[in-house]
């Protein structure tokens, strides 16, 4: 078991659903949007206030804010390529999940 309580193999689920999961699902909605001429589009990224703060679940915490900096990034990047596809990322407060009993 980890300091917070989460063994390596749930750190690993972790990253799998709040970061990679993320990522494949914006890169496949925006290739979506720009192979079907869709240039109004809009991605919302879920995130969590514990992505701006430190909460005491330090490692889902760095998931979380993860999701602000891809949100940003990608933000940047479709600026960048002069596309009026919109991204948001939206932070709600505590919800129940399987990583910690609320």
């Amino acid at each position: 078991m980890s300091r917070d309580g989460f063994r390596l193999q749930d750190w690993k689920h972790m990253l799998d659903v709040n970061i990679l999961g993320l990522c494949v699902g914006v890169r496949e909605a925006v290739k979506l949007m720009r192979e079907t001429g869709v240039d109004d589009g809009h991605v919302i990224n879920v995130g969590s206030l514990s992505g701006h703060r430190l909460a005491d679940m330090l490692f889902y915490s760095a998931t979380k804010f993860a999701v602000v900096a891809l949100t940003e990034g990608l933000r940047r990047e479709l600026v960048e390529a002069k596309t009026h596809i919109r991204v948001t990322s939206v932070s709600p407060g505590l919800v129940k999940t399987n990583f910690q009993a609320v």
